[in-house]
This record gives structure tokens, C-alpha cells and sequence, in this order.
């Protein structure tokens, strides 16, 4: 099935239609096709797991088929330890080389060549044997000069993937915003990711190596300060860079709420394989039916939950995000209410992204207002200025005059709210733009540049410019 449609097709042609946008009326309001509901269906849908062979379609009357060919090895990241502890055993190791394997991984190992410490006859027949550690190569990396950084990993199959680091000004936090789908099939108006097509869910494994890839970019990048004698100490023209992962947010490529099957199990190996706290951990959706006040908080998880809202009425609201016809403003927050009940009162994040002349009028604030408190949660209200995304989408940012007027409205009327700064801005950071880039460019053109470089123009914050609020 085909659900990716070209940016034109799901842009304004014209500039009356660009006007429209800005205006939050008129035409501009991408069709929901039943080829976009059976693209989020089967998003939903789809295991994480190796796929059982296909039967044959051969009659009784032919030959039998071959035996199908076994399904290949885990990959090592994929693992648990005990797992892994068993997999040692089970080729005549001891238990503790199993261990060892766990932590060299978790540690950044990326080839069975990379790791430490376990017997060469045996790193040799785990290779013989098809085993992978799982980690998705890094394509390209693009760097800002605030310190965000964004890299471009490409999967086994080709597709290629983003994950961001975005280190907090003083330098002591690190966040990282990793994504959970190739692309995304909810096609919101000012999001990049969409514009570049959605392919499938990504595995737990793909998730968690996300981490363990930034991680070990801002390793280097501190060792290499280091190792030319400024040790990242903060100036004028060098910030700290940390190497810690305090925060890890969903905020990346792709809807987690259609992915959850792989999702919720990254949540807890990000938690307990790499030491990061539950409550920094922020998965982020735009609402997807029968997975907020049911599976997320049958899960009882610590994480935070940030509800994409980027508008007051249900009108607006599926303008921008043309999956809302499916699941209207009303049926969302009472969900996030149910999620609030049921989670012992965490509190929920809404994210709010400013669009000039859309959605951020001082009339839009009271609108929100009034709807936010009509439901007994305890909230806050990101609010986030767009993000340009170059010719991909007519919409605009407020002026920071604007942004402020919006919280202070939401904060007279009780709503606790905040702008989240952008970050990255000159690294083609905003979601799924610096895939887009990739897809423009062309397989045949090879990588793009690994080494920091001036991105130019094209550049639009941070993809997890929200995240910001964690650092």
C-alpha cells in the first residue's frame, strides 16, 4: 500500500491558497483519504517482530514448496541481559561474557568487532551465525552553533532515520529527541516529517540505538575539545558539551502512539538499560484513538505524556491536523482526562505550535483556555513558535511580541503556559527536514557531509524544539 503523497500534493498551489493558511480559512485543509485511514491502520497494526513466512500459494497438486528459510538471529541490542547471558551459555561461554556483551552494547559498541572484552573465537561465531548488534550507521550529521546536533541513521533497508541531540545552554544537560516511525502517516499541515512520506514503525532496538548513536556523537565531539586543549570549556566561541543523556523525548519522526508495540519497550529499556529517569522521559502524540485513556495508562509508566493540541476549536484544529477528523477535539481531551485519572494525577502537556495568523490571536488564547479548563487536569501549555521548513509549507512564525501576548493571555485565565525556544536553526533541524533534504539529493549522490558544516538557509529549529521545556 501506498500512503506517501509529494510535498506539492499535499501543499496549496497557490498563493490565495498560502493566504487561506495564514488565515486559518478558507481552502487550505489537506483531504483525509481512506488511503491515509488504512495507512494509520496498518501503521497500528504492523509487528515489530520478524515477520512468519508467507504460505505458499502453491495447489496440492504442485510440488511441494521448499522449507521456508529460518528466521535470522536477534539482534544483539534487542536483547535483555539475561538473554543475552543465555545466548553465552548456550555456545559454551560462561554466563558473564553475556554480561559483557550487555555493557559493551549499552555502551556504544556498534560492530560484534567493537566488543570489549569477550574471546575472539567467539566474537568469530557470533558473526558466522548472522548476529547483528543492531545499530543503524550514522548517514550524515548536521551541527549547529548553539550545540544541537542531528544525525541521519541509516536502517538495514535503506531507509534513513533522524535523532537529535540538543544540549542545554550551560552545558550539564543533554536531551535527545529520537523518532519512532520513517516518516509519518498523520500528514500535519506545518510538520516536515510528513511532507517526506511515511514507510513503516520502527523497532525497539532502532529506538534505543537512537539514543546510544547521539550519545556517542557528543562523546567525540567532547573528546575531540578535549584533545585540542580547550576541554569544552565555555567561551565566546565554544559551549560545554555534554555527554550524559539526562531527557529523552518521542518527538521525532513518526506518530509513537501508532507504534507502541515498540515504543513502550524502548520506554523501559531507555529507563532501566540506560540509567535515564522515567519522568525525563516525554512521549509526545497528536491523539490516536484507544491509546491514551487505555493502553498508556494501563501501563502505568512514569513517563510524560505531551498531547499535540496546535489549536482551540475542533474546526481549526482539523485544518492542521487532518487525522483530528477521526478523533474530534472533545474525545481527546476527555481522554487525557481519563489518562490523568488513571495515571494517579500525572500532569499532561499540551503542545501548542504558533502559526502567524492561524492559530496565535489573543481570541484563539481565551478559546484554549476556556476548553483546557473545562477539564479537571492538572496541564501545561508548550507553546512553540513555528519552525520554518523553506519551501515545504507557507506558514509562518509570530513575532515574539505575539508568542508572549499568547502566554500571558493563557496564564491570566489560569492555564500555565510557556514559549519553548527554538533550537538548531541552522542545521536543517525541524523534523524530518534534514530526511527531506536526503530524499532530494538522491541515493546516487551519496552521503551528505559527516563533518559540521555551514547548512545555510535551510535550515528551521530544532525537531524537538519542544523539548526545550527539559533543558
Amino acid at each position: 500500500m501506498r500512503f506517501a503523497t509529494s510535498a506539492a500534493a499535499s501543499l496549496p498551489s497557490a498563493a490565495s491558497d498560502a493566504a487561506a493558511a495564514r488565515a486559518g480559512l478558507g481552502q487550505f485543509e489537506p483531504a483525509w483519504t481512506r488511503e491515509d485511514e488504512e495507512a494509520v491502520r496498518a501503521a497500528s497494526a504492523a509487528s515489530v517482530a520478524v515477520p512468519e513466512p508467507r504460505a505458499s500459494s502453491s495447489s496440492a497438486s504442485e510440488a511441494p514448496a521448499a522449507a521456508p528459510a529460518p528466521a535470522p538471529p536477534p539482534l544483539l541490542l534487542s536483547m535483555s541481559a539475561d538473554e543475552l547471558k543465555a545466548l553465552a551459555v548456550s555456545h559454551g561461554e560462561s554466563a558473564y561474557r553475556g554480561t559483557q556483551v550487555f555493557d559493551s552494547i549499552t555502551k556504544g559498541a556498534a560492530t560484534i568487532a567493537e566488543i570489549r572484552g569477550i574471546p575472539p573465537g567467539w566474537r568469530a561465531k557470533l558473526s558466522e551465525e548472522g548476529f547483528d548488534v543492531g545499530r543503524a550507521p550514522v548517514h550524515s550529521s548536521a551541527l549547529s552553533a548553539d550545540g544541537t546536533q542531528k544525525l541521519l541513521l541509516r536502517l538495514h533497508d535503506g531507509h534513513v532515520v533522524e535523532a537529535v541531540g540538543i544540549p542545554s545552554r550551560d552545558g550539564v544537560r543533554l536531551t535527545v529527541c529520537v523518532s519512532s516511525q520513517v516518516g509519518c502517516p498523520m500528514r500535519c499541515s506545518f510538520c516536515a516529517t510528513g511532507k517526506g512520506g511515511y514507510a513503516r514503525n520502527l523497532t525497539t532496538a532502532e529506538i534505543v540505538g537512537q539514543v546510544i548513536a547521539v550519545r556517542g556523537a557528543f562523546e567525540r565531539r567532547a573528546a575531540a575539545a578535549k584533545e585540542e586543549g580547550a576541554g569544552g570549556a565555555p567561551t565566546s566561541a565554544r559551549r560545554p558539551i555534554p555527554t550524559r543523556v539526562s531527557n529523552v523525548v518521542f518527538m521525532g519522526m513518526g506518530e509513537p502512539a501508532l507504534n507502541l508495540r515498540a515504543v513502550l519497550p524502548a520506554l523501559r529499556e531507555i529507563n532501566g538499560r540506560l540509567g535515564i529517569g522515567a519522568r525525563r522521559l516525554t512521549l509526545s502524540t497528536v491523539g490516536v484513538p484507544n491509546t491514551i485513556a487505555t493502553r498508556l495508562a494501563a501501563e502505568n509508566l512514569q513517563f510524560t505524556l505531551a498531547v499535540s493540541l496546535h489549536a482551540p476549536t475542533q474546526e481549526l484544529r482539523e485544518k492542521l491536523v487532518p487525522s483530528a477528523k477521526a478523533y474530534p477535539l472533545d474525545a481527546l481531551l476527555s481522554d487525557c482526562q481519563a489518562y490523568f485519572e488513571a495515571s494517579g494525577g500525572r500532569r499532561v502537556t499540551f503542545e501548542y505550535a504558533l502559526l502567524s495568523g492561524v492559530n496565535d490571536s489573543q481570541a484563539h488564547a481565551a478559546q484554549l483556555a476556556r476548553l483546557l479548563k473545562r477539564y479537571d487536569l492538572r496541564s501545561h501549555v508548550n507553546l512553540i513558535p513555528f519552525n520554518p521548513i523553506g519551501d515545504l509549507s507557507p506558514f509562518a512564525a509570530p513575532p515574539r511580541a505575539a508568542a508572549a501576548a499568547f502566554e500571558a493571555a493563557l496564564t491570566a485565565a489560569g492555564v500555565p503556559a510557556s514559549v519553548r525556544g527554538s533550537r538548531g536553526s541552522d542545521a536543517s533541524a525541524a523534523c524530518g527536514q534534514l530526511r527531506n533534504e536526503h530524499q532530494r539529493r538522491g541515493a546516487a549522490l551519496g552521503p551528505m557531509p559527516l563533518e559540521p558544516v555551514g547548512l545555510g538557509a535551510s535550515a528551521a529549529a530544532a525537531g524537538a524544539a519542544a523539548s526545550a521545556a527539559l533543558v
